[in-house]
């Protein structure tokens, strides 16, 4: 719920649920990607439709209350877990280059400058 409340504290007029959205799906895709990272039976492609597969999977039926999910076209879907999938793989590849303590440390810095503006 950390993800709940810095969403919260850096953009509080955003809606409550969005909070919550990304607390759930981040770190679900995040271990998916880094689960598959290593793994060599399988391409770049063949991975991201993995992930994106089980995200939906993982996803769909938690964002069942969130307004206008299931309105949306299953494309639409797909892009957006899509996005979050190449948000993890670069979240991963940032913590394997500089360390998990920087890396957080970075995208808090990032955060709290979005929350400037």
């Amino acid at each position: 719920m950390v993800i709940a409340a810095v969403i919260r504290l850096l953009f509080p007029s955003a809606p409550i649920w969005l909070g919550s959205l990304l607390a759930t799906a981040l770190p679900a895709v995040f271990e998916l990607v880094n689960g598959l990272k290593e793994h060599r039976g399988m391409s770049g492609d063949e991975k991201r439709s993995f992930v994106i597969c089980e995200a939906r999977e993982i996803l769909d039926t938690s964002f069942d209350d969130i307004p206008a999910w299931e309105a949306l076209s299953e494309k639409r879907r797909d892009r957006i877990l899509g996005g979050l999938a190449e948000l993890s793989l670069w979240v991963s590849d940032v913590a394997g280059d500089v360390g998990d303590r920087k890396t957080r440390r970075l995208l808090r810095k990032s955060l709290a400058k979005l929350g400037k503006r």
